[in-house]
């Protein structure tokens, strides 16, 4: 995704065990592990930088007594550093957890500043919000081989109303739902129905050079 190119790259963390115990499900659930913890590790550590922890006992007691004293807190973290890993049926649940938390805690788990979070929720659900992010939104797909999504190369292309697109690769059609931060590619049946242009809020363009799509937001 676009939104991933200004963040550091993602590095291994120790987490406390009720974040940890979402790492090994994220790569299911269709998120970048890596990605998961280091948005949730970034939370926790601004969780503690406010006092959000008490201090004192060593590492493996802090991660213990931050369990203890703040078990919503640190739930709130992991469901949006869930949705920050690239998982798109997370964001409703993301955004109500990033409101209930201190605003540096959600920016630094979303990579944002306060501000910045504050900007994101005031836009309700749009699923193509995100602070500071320009027209570019994603390369989706991808040769399988390269850890991709595709054994063949897309050949058809419909962009589908809000957020939905569908690519053909041979005679398989896949649905591609996105976000801000994040897409879904599911195996389909058919395509969807091409959206008029006040409806479709989507840009694409198939590569001709690669495995992948292009998608932008429409201007």
């Amino acid at each position: 995704m676009a939104v991933n190119a200004v963040l550091p790259p993602p590095v291994a963390a120790g987490l406390p065990d009720v974040l940890t115990a979402t790492v090994e499900r994220v790569s299911g659930w269709g998120g970048d592990p890596a990605r998961y913890a280091a948005s949730a590790a970034a939370g926790l550590a601004a969780l503690r930088a406010i006092g959000g922890e008490p201090s004192g006992g060593g590492a493996a007691a802090a991660d213990s007594a931050a369990a203890q004293a703040e078990p919503v807190a640190l739930r709130a973290i992991g469901t949006v550093a869930a949705w920050r890993s690239g998982i798109p049926a997370f964001r409703r649940a993301s955004r109500d957890a990033a409101a209930a938390l201190p605003r540096e805690v959600a920016g630094a788990t979303l990579g944002l500043e306060a501000q910045q979070v504050t900007e994101l929720l005031a836009a309700g659900d749009d699923p193509l919000v995100w602070p500071g992010a320009g027209s570019e939104l994603a390369l989706v797909g991808g040769f399988r081989g390269l850890g991709g999504v595709w054994t063949l190369p897309p050949s058809d292309l419909v962009v589908a109303e809000g957020t939905l697109l569908a690519v053909a690769t041979g005679e398989q059609w896949w649905h591609v739902e996105l976000d801000a931060v994040g897409c879904r590619i599911t195996p389909a049946a058919e395509p969807l129905t091409q959206a008029s242009p006040d409806r479709a809020r989507l840009v694409a363009e198939i590569s001709t050079d690669s495995y992948l799509v292009s998608v932008g937001r429409r201007g």
